[in-house]
């Protein structure tokens, strides 16, 4: 299945391929033209009942998932709250049905592209929507 996304304004569409196993094929080159949407984001299962009676600090984490408009493209990742600033930061690489592939049609590696999701996250603002996502839920 071929789906066309709007390019990233150069009058082209990103065109998504998704494979018979679901995962959408595009350049790593166009990465970038993926917008994304957030879907939902939660906090870890640890209870506080772990913590009981402990004069400890504890670490406040959870998850975010986001899609494209399509919702053909998901990604996802970990996070936690560092306490001092008050801000989100990711954990560990994204988690995607995405497959990026070179100039020459061929895959890239799965460390080069997890290198390339990782730089991807980092560059969208996405700690605001999760904060607002988890405000609400969590109230």
């Amino acid at each position: 299945m071929t789906q066309a996304a709007p390019g990233a304004g150069d009058g082209t569409a990103l065109e998504l391929t998704v494979s018979s196993d679901g995962q959408v094929c595009i350049p790593a080159s166009r990465l970038h033209e993926v917008a994304l949407v957030h879907l939902v984001s939660g906090l870890d299962d640890t209870t506080a009942a772990e913590h009981e009676g402990c004069d400890c600090s504890t670490t406040l984490s959870g998850y975010t998932e986001w899609v494209n408009a399509s919702s053909l493209v998901t990604i996802g990742w970990d996070w936690q709250l560092e306490a001092a600033s008050l801000t989100l930061s990711r954990t560990g690489p994204p988690s995607s049905n995405l497959v990026l592939y070179d100039e020459a049609a061929a895959d890239i590696s799965a460390k080069a592209a997890r290198q390339l999701l990782a730089r991807f996250v980092d560059n969208t603002d996405w700690q605001k929507d999760t904060f607002g996502h988890l405000s609400k839920r969590y109230r």
